[in-house]
Formats: C-alpha cells, structure tokens, sequence
C-alpha cells in the first residue's frame, strides 16, 4: 500500500484518565492544549502548556501496530539526533496508549524558496546530519524498504542502500526555523546511502 492512511485525531480530553494523569506525572499538570492538524500517522498530536513551558505530544493507540512500531523507532533515535531535532522529554506507555513528549520548537516553518534566507540554516542541519551515527540496535527502516512502494523500479533502489543516518522527509512541515536554529521534527528517520 503506498502512502499512509490519514488518522482520524482525538483531543486531550478524549484520552482516558489515567493516561493523562500519567502524562502529568512526567511532564507537569497541562494548563492549556492545542491539536494539530499536521501530520498522517499519530491519532493524538497536539502543544501541550505547562506552568513551565511548552511540549509537543503524538501517540497512537496500541492497537495501531505500525503507528505505534514509528513511535518505537522515533523514541530509539531520539537521543542520537538532539543536535538537530527536538529533544524527547518524556516516553509513556499507559491505558493502551504509546505517547512521546518532545521539547515545543517556538518558530515557524523554513522557507525553502530560492532567495530564502533559511536555506543556509537548512543546509547546515543537513551537514550536521551526515556526521551523526546512531547504533545498530536501533531499529531504523531501511530507505530502500521504505521507498519500493512508490518506485517505478524497485529493484533499482539496492543502489541507495547503506548505514547512513537518513532524514527522508524534508517538506516544510516537518522543519522549525526557531530563534537560534533549524529542527527537524519528525521522526522519517532512514538508514540509506551516504552522500559523497
């Protein structure tokens, strides 16, 4: 199947109790939250406030194997990415839910038109990228794996096969050009050929 069903989204005050008290225990009592209507695969995405500042939450229902398996993989490279993405701040698993709390990146998107001032930010997270490393055990899809749905010629995509650290979604969506640097905040995290 190519692509990636939409999810249909449920607010703050529509998970159970229990999880969002556990979620309170790990990040603070929320005093205010916002849905996001970015994104496919996370049935709850949403900026929660604190009294102390600003997080944003995704999480899947467990019984959503595959959106649940992304969080797995997203919350495993988490800690190898921190220079250029958003760090994790708190991982819940409770009353058949799988959230991940990241840092809030105050900013807006980048502007990838040619004349952008931004570029240049988002090149050096691109060269920041290519020097991170991340372990074997973390289990990353690999690019070729992922991509032989949309390709043409699947066979074809061995040759983009490698160990390279991989952010294979660069839209606007998934970038914050915040007040000191360029994030990357999506977890589209690939193992694929390394430029040369």
């Amino acid at each position: 199947m190519a692509g990636s069903p939409l999810m249909d989204r449920i607010g703050w005050e529509g998970l159970l109790s229990e999880l969002r008290e556990t979620v309170h225990g790990c990040v603070g009592t929320l005093v205010e939250t916002e849905s996001i209507t970015q994104g496919r695969r996370s049935a709850l995405a949403l900026v929660g406030r604190t009294r102390t500042g600003r997080v944003f939450f995704k999480g899947a229902p467990l019984e959503d194997e595959r959106a649940v398996a992304q969080l797995d993989r997203e919350a495993a490279v988490a800690p190898h990415v921190a220079a250029i993405a958003p760090a994790l701040v708190c991982d819940v698993t409770a009353a058949g839910w799988r959230l991940l709390e990241f840092e809030h990146v105050e900013g807006r998107r980048a502007n990838y038109s040619p004349d952008s001032p931004d570029l240049d930010a988002v090149l050096d997270v691109l060269a920041a990228l290519d020097v991170l490393t991340v372990p074997d055990d973390v289990g990353l899809m690999w690019f070729e794996g992922r991509w032989s749905d949309y390709a043409v010629a699947p066979q074809r995509l061995s040759r983009l096969a490698g160990i390279a650290l991989l952010h294979t979604d660069l839209n606007r969506g998934t970038s914050s050009r915040g007040k000191t640097a360029q994030r990357w905040s999506t977890g589209a995290w690939r193992r694929g050929a390394r430029r040369s």
